[in-house]
């Protein structure tokens, strides 16, 4: 698990359960958690589009029992976005 603070005092890291979350860097108040589904296998990482900020990070498990036999899937999110996720 490898921790990534943004330039806006926020604070990312996949823990071993699969969850993605965020918090404020300041006070330590958890803002945002999303299930992966599997564990993380890399540290979170920031980048910039057109002038929008960016998060990603790859969940593939781990060699501990988190493990997906399928292989993994590369979540990115828009900072300050509000899209909905939605199961297909």
């Amino acid at each position: 698990m490898t921790p990534l603070s943004t330039a806006t005092d926020l604070l990312f890291m996949i823990l071993t359960d699969g969850n993605l979350v965020a918090w404020d860097a300041k006070n330590g108040k958890e803002l945002w958690r999303f299930q992966t589904g599997v564990a993380g296998s890399s540290g979170v990482i920031s980048y910039e589009v057109d002038g929008e900020q960016y998060i990603a990070v790859l969940a593939a498990g781990t060699s501990i029992p988190y493990n997906p036999e399928e292989g993994g899937i590369l979540w990115a999110f828009k900072l300050g976005g509000n899209a909905l996720y939605k199961d297909a």
